[in-house]
């Protein structure tokens, strides 16, 4: 499915005119009828900012958007479902920096969990 195909989908699905999704993603409506006017292979690139605001109007992810996945969920969505399982805060603002801190959290668990995970298997062979 391209964007195009997506932002009318989704416009279509929440009843909005494209005059609504245009002002509430600040583009002219005209920009935005001509994003779900766009086919393959022509060059009607959303700029990215645009996309996200997009993809925030319509409360998925910009991989679903693109049609990358068929889980509309955000990042942020997905931890929020996970509750304690998975104890990442989700920075209001991504940046890389914020982002490679929580790789780094996280691959320190995982260390962490493999660790006990070996302790635990040498507990169970020396019974």
């Amino acid at each position: 499915m391209t964007i195009a195909e997506s932002l009318r989908r989704f416009r279509q699905d929440y009843g909005l005119t494209q005059k609504q999704v245009a002002d509430k993603i600040g583009v002219y409506p005209q920009a935005y009828a001509a994003l779900e006017r766009s086919k393959t292979g022509e060059h009607i690139i959303p700029r990215v900012d645009t996309l996200i605001k997009i993809a925030q109007a319509f409360n998925v992810s910009l991989d679903y958007l693109a049609g990358l996945t068929d889980d509309p969920r955000t990042i942020k969505q997905i931890l929020e479902e996970l509750g304690d399982a998975a104890p990442v805060a989700v920075p209001e603002e991504l940046t890389l920096e914020s982002l490679q801190a929580e790789i780094k959290k996280l691959q320190f668990q995982l260390d962490r969990q493999q660790d006990e995970i070996k302790e635990l298997r040498i507990k169970f062979v020396e019974l």
